[in-house]
Parts: structure tokens; sequence; C-alpha cells
């Protein structure tokens, strides 16, 4: 795959989403909003993204926003979002910001649950600002809510890369 918000699936604007059982191999490319399985997953209002016993192994690589399984969240109304016995084996490369093992970004006035449970990231995390281990930026998100259970990283993180011209 490759554009901007790239993943499996590409951009969820709507409709409940149910991923079950899967596993990414591949490659996926792109410049903003990249995952292994969802690039940007935005305006849903009080829907579900599940994310359940999911596996990615290959490769995720963009610029802002990349994420192992999601690139971003935004501008959502209640949604709730789930990633439950799930791994991220894949190294996430972000040549710029936001930048997570398994979600790159959860934005500004994002309005979304987010909840982490059982999962982790092996994967090896790089990028200029904003990197971290499961998430890479959480964005004044005065009405989101987060939750990490029984999460882990095993992956290097590595900020502030340098560019060169």
């Amino acid at each position: 795959f490759a554009g901007s918000s790239a993943g499996a699936l590409s951009v969820v604007v709507t409709g409940e989403v149910k991923l079950i059982s899967l596993e990414s191999r591949g490659s996926v490319s792109g410049v903003d909003n990249v995952g292994g399985f969802v690039g940007h997953v935005k305006g849903l209002k009080q829907e579900v993204v599940l994310i359940d016993h999911c596996a990615n192994e290959g490769s995720i690589n963009g610029s802002n926003n990349i994420g192992g399984f999601a690139g971003t969240f935004s501008g959502n109304e209640g949604a709730n979002v789930t990633v439950v016995d799930s791994f991220n084996d894949a190294d996430v490369h972000g040549s710029q910001n936001d930048v997570g093992g398994l979600v790159g970004c959860v934005d500004e006035n994002a309005n979304i649950n987010v909840t982490l449970s059982d999962t982790y990231n092996s994967g090896n995390v790089d990028g200029r600002y904003y990197v971290g281990g499961m998430i890479g930026r959480l964005r004044d998100n005065k009405q989101s809510g987060v939750v990490v259970t029984n999460s882990n990283n095993y992956g290097t993180i590595v900020k502030d890369l340098e560019t060169s011209s």
C-alpha cells in the first residue's frame, strides 16, 4: 500500500468496523496517517472500531501520524476504539512527528475512547518528535479517554532523527 492515509483500510469515516484475527505481513508506506490496519479513523459518531487478535509483522513507513495499527484518530463524536489481544512486531518509521508502536496520534478534539488491552509492541519505533512505544502523541484531548492495561513496549524508541537535505 502507498499514499496518504494508507493501511489495509485507508480511511474509516462511518459504520462499525471489526478486524478480528487478521495478520498483516506486507509493507505499508505513505505520507501522513499510515497504519498497519487503518490509516485514519475520523468522523465516527458513537460507533465501534475493534481490532481483536490481530498481528502486524510488516513494516510501516511515512512522515506524520504513523502507527503499527493506526495512524490517526480524529474528529469523532463519542466513538469507541478497542485494540485487544493484538501485537505489532513491525518496525515503524516516521520521518517527522507523531509515531507510535500501536497508534501514531489521537488528535485534537478526537472525542474518542481508546482502549489498549493485552497488547504489545516489539518493533523499533523512530521519528523526529512525539515518538512512543504505544502511542506517539495525545493532542489536547479534553474529551477523549485513553486506557492502557496489561500492555507493553519491547521495541527500541528513537526520537529526534537528523534529516539530511
